[in-house]
């Protein structure tokens, strides 16, 4: 993958974005993938996690579309998919 934003998620792990479109969680100790965020048409430009709550991580993509996933339990359910950011 190549990283094109990277957010810490606690003090253990890291969210990866890249620009083949997906995004993952990694183990900052022993640096083995998590959970892969997959769902986006288009190449990642950003990912941030929340401050209050770690679990909850977000995604854009070059199409315009962004994605809310809840990462509890190492595993990404999407909380919410906004596509209003597309240009036509």
């Amino acid at each position: 993958m190549n990283n094109y934003s990277v957010r810490f998620v606690g003090i253990e792990k890291i969210c990866t974005a890249g620009l083949d479109g997906q995004a993952q969680i990694h183990d900052l100790e022993t640096s083995k993938k998590l959970i892969d965020l997959k769902g986006h048409e288009s190449g990642l430009n950003h990912c941030s996690v929340s401050e209050s709550n770690p679990n909850l991580i977000t995604t854009s993509s070059k199409d315009g579309s962004i994605r809310i996933w809840d990462c509890r339990n190492n595993r990404a359910n999407i909380l919410c998919v906004n596509t209003q950011h597309r240009q036509e």
